[in-house]
């Protein structure tokens, strides 16, 4: 069970190393060993998640275009792809599992799939923040990769974790700053505008000298997840059923964070 993490390192290269090369060394070892089942848990930061990306399914591949994305997720997708080649190729027993954005107890109030906090009062957006985010509970998520381990006949398929409740990043914040006790502000941006932003920055950094990637604006359209997911083949497949009621989510996933 190989789980997502944030890789690591000054340029992609380490970041590849990190995430890419560890799944493949645990997928190796995993073959050599004569494991039947590998569960890998990524992200659905593989995913291309822009407006334009049409109903995101277990079958929508990782994102053709990798390399208009920043380090993180393109690191996810050649995980991704290089897992599900071995499957193909050797035969390796992986089934993939992309959560989206994990929340509940244990985890951090300020969540940076609903944009870049640059305090702990304000929130800029990665887009106008009204559409519903792929939200899903922890324990939703451990409870699909139990599930992953002894379903029959998914191996080689992959599965995006996302549960029946998905506030908008507005509505989040708002709920949240109610349970904390603070005035917690969502600020909405246009995704060109922030690629605009980093652009400017990439200028100044190659004019003194230093060698980095222009940043992409398909990086920027896809961190606002605008894409709707459909999770009914987990459902199907997992025999998975994430919590549905929208006081229970509120519950376990924002209220677990209210002061003692």
């Amino acid at each position: 069970m190989n789980l997502a993490h944030g890789g690591g390192g000054a340029d992609f290269e380490a970041v590849r190393r990190a995430m890419v090369g560890g799944a493949e060394a645990v997928a190796r070892a995993c073959q050599a060993a004569g494991v039947t089942r590998l569960v890998h848990v990524g992200s659905i930061a593989s995913l291309y998640l822009g407006p334009d990306a049409g109903t995101i399914t277990g079958t929508t591949p990782p994102d053709p275009r990798e390399t208009e994305r920043g380090d993180y997720a393109r690191a996810k997708v050649l995980a991704d792809r290089m897992l599900l080649g071995l499957h193909a190729t050797d035969a390796v027993p992986v089934v993939i599992l992309r959560p989206g954005v994990v929340v509940g107890e244990g985890g951090p109030p300020l969540h940076s799939g609903l944009g870049l906090f640059n305090n702990d009062q304000h929130c800029i957006g990665w887009n106008d923040g009204r559409n519903p985010l792929p939200f899903v509970l922890v324990e939703d998520v451990a409870s699909a990769i139990v599930r992953a381990c002894d379903a029959p006949g998914v191996e080689g398929r992959c599965y995006n974790i996302v549960g029946e409740v998905r506030p908008s990043a507005r509505e989040y914040l708002a709920d949240m700053g109610q349970a904390l006790g603070r005035p917690l502000r969502f600020h909405p941006q246009s995704p060109t505008q922030l690629w605009l932003v980093d652009v400017a920055k990439w200028l100044v950094k190659r004019a003194t000298g230093r060698a980095v990637a222009m940043p992409a604006k398909r990086d920027f359209l896809s961190r606002g997840m605008a894409a709707p997911f459909d999770v009914s083949d987990a459902k199907r497949d997992l025999g998975w059923q994430p919590v549905a009621e929208p006081a229970l989510f509120r519950a376990r996933a924002i209220d677990v964070q209210a002061p003692a």
